[in-house]
């Protein structure tokens, strides 16, 4: 029951990172960022043509460019652990020394640009 427990954080855990991630791209106020997004709005409309008339008009409802966005970061972060489960190799470690040096950067830029 423990081991359930656990599985089920870690689930919904992940699920609401992905959520809170996404709601904060949404509202980015950097252009570059909404012209990406922008093009989301066409996933938006063709989703009715994915699915038959009426489960479409129940998914309508609820699809996004939130939820767009929150399926695209799951779906990375589930290709992220698909890489790191095959063990810490050279590539992993230089993949990981790039993201922080990249995000140590992004970091001095907002400093520097406040």
């Amino acid at each position: 029951m423990l081991l359930g427990f656990a599985a089920t954080d870690f689930v919904v855990t992940r699920t609401l990172s992905a959520a809170d991630a996404a709601e904060h791209l949404v509202h980015n106020p950097s252009p570059w960022v909404q012209e990406r997004l922008a093009s989301l709005s066409k996933a938006d409309q063709s989703i009715t043509d994915w699915f038959p008339e009426p489960l479409a008009g129940r998914i309508i409802q609820y699809w996004n460019r939130q939820v767009v966005v929150t399926l695209g970061l799951s779906i990375l972060s589930f290709a992220f652990w698909a890489f790191f489960r095959k063990g810490f190799t050279k590539a992993v470690v230089r993949l990981s020394i790039i993201v922080a040096m990249l995000y140590m950067a992004l970091n001095l830029f907002v400093l520097i640009a406040d």
